[in-house]
């Protein structure tokens, strides 16, 4: 029996250390993403994603397709691109709608600057996953194309 006890007296001392280290390594976590510096968005390429954002579905495709074609567009796409990875690093995703925990842990208070970052969010964060959808559509038919889509 006093080996039980002792067992688990020991294994919680162990609990503990291990849970001071898992705190640890989420500050250094912490600290690490709040160095990361989020690029603005341009005012030209913003206009250009709200316009982008409010096409119907259907016409989306067709065009991300035409404007990728341009160094204009390839320019937008690389921007929203740069801004995406930023915010999946600063914020642990590029998509607003987990933002949440991360806008409190940081302290900010302003209504207008939230409802700012995550207007962004939104619109790179759909460019960005359409340009992507994009990209595997290409690749996709390329593959079947070649008879290698098994």
């Amino acid at each position: 029996m006093k080996s039980r006890t002792f067992r688990r007296g020991k294994r919680s001392r162990l609990d503990v250390g291990c849970r001071v280290n898992l705190e640890r390594k989420n500050v250094l976590r912490d600290e690490k993403r709040d160095v990361v510096e989020v690029p603005a968005l341009t005012r030209r390429s913003e206009d250009i994603l709200k316009l982008f954002d409010a096409l119907p579905q259907g016409e989306k495709l067709r065009f991300l397709t035409e404007f990728s074609g341009t160094s204009e567009g390839r320019q937008v796409l690389e921007e929203a691109k740069t801004i995406a990875r930023a915010l999946e690093q600063r914020l642990g995703s590029s998509d607003p709608r987990s933002f949440k925990k991360e806008l409190d842990r940081l302290g900010l208070k302003d209504a207008a600057v939230i409802d700012r970052i995550k207007d962004v969010a939104r619109l790179v964060d759909r460019a960005d996953r359409a340009e992507l959808s994009r990209k595997h559509e290409l690749t996709r038919g390329l593959k079947k194309g070649l008879g290698l889509g098994m």
